[in-house]
């Protein structure tokens, strides 16, 4: 049966892998809004001008 001590240090590893892991997860997020947000800005903002473009056509 393994002693206090080397439980104690398991535990604190396993605390510092998950919170290590945490911190990814949330670095991929907020890269993932980053990335996200500009795009789908992008394609709101396009289809506006075509539409602003369409309507000002002269009918055919």
């Amino acid at each position: 049966m393994p002693d206090i001590d080397t439980l104690t240090q398991r535990a604190v590893e396993h605390y510092e892998m998950q919170s290590e892991d945490k911190k990814k997860l949330e670095h991929r997020r907020r890269r993932g809004l980053a990335i996200g947000v500009p795009i789908a800005v992008a394609v709101v903002v396009v289809g506006v001008l075509i539409g602003v473009a369409a309507s000002q056509m002269e009918p055919l």
